[in-house]
């Protein structure tokens, strides 16, 4: 598995609030509804936000601010609290059993801390209890995804959650997400492709449904449109190291301009920072292996090295490359 993002949506937008306040009424607790009028807030469960439309400090402020249950119990997931979401909302349950909402903060915290299987019955008992609800599907495909020993029929299971997720609720974000990088290990770039381009639309382009579209894009040899996604992304961020990464395979491997590959490559590991340290080791790698082909080159030694010379060490280059 090349590029496996796992992700879950926290739906806080302001219908899915206004069944936080429905919930409110049917257990008689106070309705109060802060109009924050707040977006999906997606992560991923490594714990480290991808999309967020608040930020902690903002989060720490709604907690201390509402009366409403609810809202505090989703500001934990906000602060990317996981332990503190999890204890908070079994002690919810034990007062108010079957509360949708705190079951939801039970189960994408125990996600966010990698007990999918958990997770996933959290994720069976509110489907039983609120059937169709979306976050379940979503639930039952990380859970399936991440079995010891997945095969590719577990694959396709997780492909039919995902998708369940997706298609019929409209402003899932992270089933998407999950589905479209799904596809991408599964070798179906055409389809990642399309999945993708319709999280764009969902979220905005956020950043991280970019890199799946840009990543896809190389795989179908689509380079023009694939750096023209990556260079987006890095006017939104400018320090992502990832879309940096693969600017620089497409640059070179793509559009044949290995300099000014280097160029980006210098770039990215000038960043000190201790995160992304894979990103960096690979291009490290393929910086070397390039300022090597330059020198060569002027020295008329070698041939430019073609993709199919690649090692096993440069498994992204075949990646982006390869035809499905």
């Amino acid at each position: 598995m090349k590029y496996r993002l796992l992700a879950l949506s926290i739906s806080l937008s302001l219908g899915a609030m206004g069944c936080v306040t429905n919930q409110s009424q049917q257990t008689g607790r106070s309705a109060e509804q802060p109009n924050y009028n707040l977006p999906p807030s997606v992560h991923q469960t490594s714990g480290r936000d991808i999309l967020s439309p608040l930020n902690r400090d903002r989060w720490i402020q709604i907690r201390s601010e509402t009366n409403d249950d609810h809202m505090k119990l989703y500001s934990s997931l906000g602060t990317r609290e996981w332990d503190v979401a999890i204890n908070d909302a079994r002690a919810y349950l034990a007062e108010h059993p079957k509360d949708r909402v705190a079951m939801t903060v039970l189960a994408i915290g125990l996600a966010m801390k990698q007990n999918y299987s958990l997770a996933a019955y959290y994720g069976n008992l509110i489907e039983r209890y609120y059937p169709g609800y979306p976050e379940t599907a979503n639930l039952q495909g990380l859970a399936i995804l991440n079995r010891p020993g997945a095969s590719y029929q577990d694959f396709r299971k997780a492909v039919q959650h995902f998708e369940t997720a997706f298609n019929n609720f409209p402003n899932q974000v992270a089933s998407g997400l999950n589905l479209g990088h799904l596809y991408l290990d599964m070798a179906n770039a055409s389809a990642a492709r399309d999945v993708f381009q319709i999280v764009r639309d969902r979220c905005g382009d956020c950043v991280e449904s970019l890199l799946g579209y840009g990543i896809a894009a190389s795989r179908l040899k689509d380079f023009d449109n694939a750096e023209k996604t990556f260079e987006t992304i890095l006017s939104k961020s400018p320090n992502n190291l990832t879309a940096k990464y693969y600017l620089a395979l497409i640059l070179n491997y793509g559009k044949k301009k290995p300099q000014e590959a280097v160029a980006i490559l210098e770039n990215l590991l000038e960043d000190d920072s201790k995160s992304n340290l894979e990103i960096k080791r690979k291009a490290n790698f393929l910086m070397r292996r390039l300022e090597a082909q330059l020198y060569a080159d002027q020295q008329n030694k070698a041939p430019t090295l073609q993709p199919e010379l690649a090692t096993d060490e440069d498994s992204d280059v075949i990646t982006v490359l390869d035809s499905e």
